[in-house]
């Protein structure tokens, strides 16, 4: 048997090497090969952790190392959490679990902890990821693990955004950020950044987003973390397509779907998916728009990410509707609500309902709908509200409405997307292009309005768009 320092072994390893199989240089092996799970993990290379991590519990089955097999499991269950794999996921984490309290090993309890929170959290349950950051983030202060408290003061903040306790989600970023920065801990600090950009946006603190953005990536370059790179260039595009540069936007979802589709990752590429789907939707791209927005179903439904599922459900049900295939999107409105959604969601497929029935002509099914939520108009976001006068305009104009109250709706669904404008561009495109329409129906004047629709949507290289304002107004606008 080949001779070795006993230092390098846990007690109970070594207790396990005097009486077990193993020979010494395994056993230095496998330490070897945990390490290098450790970098996998900081590289984001899920597949490979998985197959080393499969290799050595299949190859070790049944021996006794309980400090070992514990972090063995624990970085499978990181490699499943980065494949969106969340029920192995979970049962490599408990076994982790069971093993490092069998050692005694509290920090490895408390990194099992935070990794479940991320699954709870994935999967909408925000309440129990919580707990579970919080129980995570009390031993890691228990036992001094700085590195630890780093991390799970980063989750803690960001899944109180979700929990839309927002002072109090701030106040975890800046703890956040000063523990990485004391201890020296790059690669979360990179996601202490990105993260940080949901809450600027949540809150609308606009002009701060593109320097945290810019913060974030340069960090993961610096410490070549390519899964994490993938989060500041999603951010790249949109930004970049909130700004109105969709060519940037396009080459950045172009890039980082590369990305993610190389290090099979399988969550986060359906919001790529479904993001770059709807900006081609906007652009008249619609063929590729809605093979990325199924792609991007096909892998919510797999994982059961909801959220992801209702937003590219929604998409498809807007992209048929511009088409006029009105079945196939009634159909996939029915699916967003199946999606279990809150009151916003169920607003805007009302919104949606109704607009499917004014352009079938069925005006009754369309009053119907909009009264069922026009006690909600007031409370509910900026771009709902726009898009609420939008649609109660088509029926005024519809049902011959009094134009007054047709010319009412419409201004006030301007007034909401100017005041969405920063977010959105294309929304105040397209509702003066609609209004537009009607002013030159009536023979009002319309052209201010118009040149703003068009100036936006050359910006923006909504050719659809541009192809309708052409052949309704009889302009010639593209070259």
């Amino acid at each position: 048997m080949n001779k070795i320092k006993f230092s390098i072994l846990d007690k109970n390893d070594a207790r396990y090497f005097r009486n077990g199989s193993a020979t010494a240089r395994e056993l230095l092996n496998l330490k070897i090969l945990v390490k290098r799970l450790e970098i996998l993990k900081q590289l984001g290379s899920g597949r490979e952790i998985i197959g080393i991590g499969e290799n050595l519990v299949a190859q070790f089955a049944g021996e006794k190392m309980p400090s070992i097999f514990s972090e063995i499991y624990y970085f499978l269950s990181e490699g499943y959490l980065i494949l969106s794999d969340y029920s192995k996921m979970a049962e490599s984490a408990n076994r982790a679990i069971a093993l490092y309290e069998k050692s005694g090993d509290k920090k490895g309890q408390a990194k099992c902890l935070d990794t479940l929170g991320v699954v709870f959290e994935d999967t909408g349950q925000q309440e129990m990821a919580l707990e579970h950051y919080s129980r995570a983030l009390a031993i890691q202060e228990q036992i001094g693990d700085e590195l630890g408290q780093a991390e799970s003061l980063l989750n803690i903040a960001t899944c109180l955004i979700g929990l839309k306790k927002y002072e109090s989600s701030n106040d975890f970023f800046q703890k956040a950020r000063r523990a990485c920065q004391r201890i020296g801990d790059k690669r979360t600090l990179g996601y202490v950044y990105s993260n940080y950009v949901l809450l600027l946006i949540k809150t609308q603190r606009w002009e701060e987003i593109k320097t945290y953005i810019e913060l974030s990536l340069q960090v993961r370059r610096d410490i070549g973390d390519r899964y994490g790179e993938g989060f500041s260039q999603y951010w790249l595009a949109w930004e970049s397509m909130r700004e109105g540069r969709w060519d940037a936007a396009a080459r950045y979802f172009k890039e980082n779907i590369r990305l993610r589709e190389q290090l099979g990752e399988k969550l986060f590429i359906i919001n790529d998916y479904a993001q770059y789907g709807t900006m081609l939707g906007k652009q008249g791209n619609y063929p590729e728009a809605v093979a990325l927005l199924e792609k991007a179903v096909r892998n919510a439904t797999q994982l059961k990410a909801l959220d992801y599922l209702f937003y590219a459900r929604m998409e498809l049900a807007n992209i048929f509707t511009m088409q006029g295939k009105f079945a196939d999107a009634d159909r996939y409105l029915d699916e967003a609500r199946a999606c279990g959604v809150d009151d916003q969601g169920i607003f805007l497929i009302t919104c949606r309902k109704a607009e499917l029935a004014i352009r079938q002509g069925n005006t009754a099914g369309a009053l119907e709908i909009l009264r069922e939520i026009e006690d909600r108009v007031k409370v509910s976001p900026i771009n709902l509200r726009n898009l609420y006068f939008r649609i109660s305009a088509k029926y005024g104009i519809a049902t011959n409405d009094d134009p007054g109250t047709i010319e009412h709706d419409f201004r006030k669904a301007e007034l909401h997307a100017r005041d969405f404008f920063i977010q959105d561009r294309y929304l105040l495109a397209v509702t003066l292009y609609e209004f537009c329409g009607w002013l030159k129906a009536v023979d009002r004047p319309y052209q201010e309005r118009l040149s703003e629709a068009i100036a936006i949507l050359r910006d923006l290289g909504a050719d659809d768009c541009l192809r309708r304002i052409e052949s309704e107004f009889d302009l010639k606008i593209r070259p």
